[in-house]
């Protein structure tokens, strides 16, 4: 895709005022992970919590596929957005019949 285009234009604005939004869902993470394990430690001790610790590289593991899918998704959506704009209104269409 051209730099110039006005696809890579769309789908280079659309991540780029998506990115404030996915860094902090990255800091809210953090921050819940530390207050969590701060609270639990203070309820159940030093002991269940480095038995609860040696889950840590599993689940960094799943967090890290779930955050793969996610961002291939948002790839795919982008192409498929900067591929048919036609298609948008019929997909936004469908979108609030479903819910509705």
């Amino acid at each position: 895709m051209e730099k110039n285009s006005s696809n890579y234009r769309l789908l280079s604005g659309l991540f780029f005022r998506l990115l404030p939004f996915q860094v902090l869902l990255l800091i809210i993470t953090s921050v819940n992970g530390i207050v969590d394990s701060l609270y639990a430690s203070n309820r159940i001790g030093q002991t269940a919590m480095s038995a609860i610790g040696l889950f840590g590289p599993l689940n960094h593991f799943l967090y890290a596929a779930s955050i793969m899918f996610v961002s291939g998704s948002q790839v795919l959506y982008g192409r498929y957005l900067a591929r048919d704009r036609g298609k948008i209104n019929h997909l936004f269409t469908v979108l609030l019949a479903y819910r509705g």
